[in-house]
């Protein structure tokens, strides 16, 4: 042990600390490239559903680094990490430039639907836009859709929920994909 901490960031204690029989690897792989957060909340659901401790999550925690991620912790001084929470507010600090910025109000207005982009693809497009809130996406979502039968019966009939407008698209999204079925056996 006294080999493997000289010079590890981790502390004695996190490096002393058995593993359990029950040690399972988790399957989870960061490398700096995505948002850290997401990765930290990964893993503690599988640390908690594995009943691991903070010392044991630290070095699980660990075997998920990877490329630029694995070097970044280990030019790290000597025996700074001494908990999980630790690990883990040193790696967020580190990476989050990569964290998804929320929308704005604003630049979902300025979403709009390709003119050739279907209903489908655009509503997955949307979908993935991170926002404050489902009244925001809902009318956003309204809003940018092509003129056409699922924007004409949302203006007609408003949907009271994010939800609902979600539902009410893919009614249209596979009314959208039989047309386009039925015009190709027809040509």
């Amino acid at each position: 042990l006294d080999r493997r901490a000289r010079g590890h960031p981790f502390s004695r204690e996190i490096l002393a600390a058995p593993l359990p029989a029950s040690f399972w690897e988790i399957n989870l792989i960061f490398d700096g490239s995505s948002d850290p957060s997401r990765h930290v909340r990964a893993f503690e659901n599988m640390s908690v559903l594995h009943g691991y401790s903070d010392l044991v999550s630290c070095r699980a925690f660990l075997s998920t680094l990877r490329g630029g991620a694995l070097d970044w912790f280990h030019q790290l001084a000597p025996g700074s990490i001494r908990d999980f929470e630790d690990f883990a507010r040193q790696l967020t600090n580190q990476y989050s430039s990569a964290v998804a910025q929320e929308k704005t109000y604003l630049t979902l207005m300025a979403m709009r639907q390709g003119e050739k982009e279907s209903l489908r693809k655009y509503v997955a497009r949307y979908i993935k836009a991170p926002t404050a809130g489902d009244e925001v996406k809902a009318g956003g979502l309204i809003r940018s859709l092509r003129p056409g039968p699922c924007r004409t019966s949302l203006a007609k009939t408003p949907a009271r929920t994010y939800d609902e407008v979600l539902k009410r698209c893919k009614k249209y999204i596979n009314l959208e994909e039989t047309e386009a079925e039925f015009a190709k056996l027809e040509e």
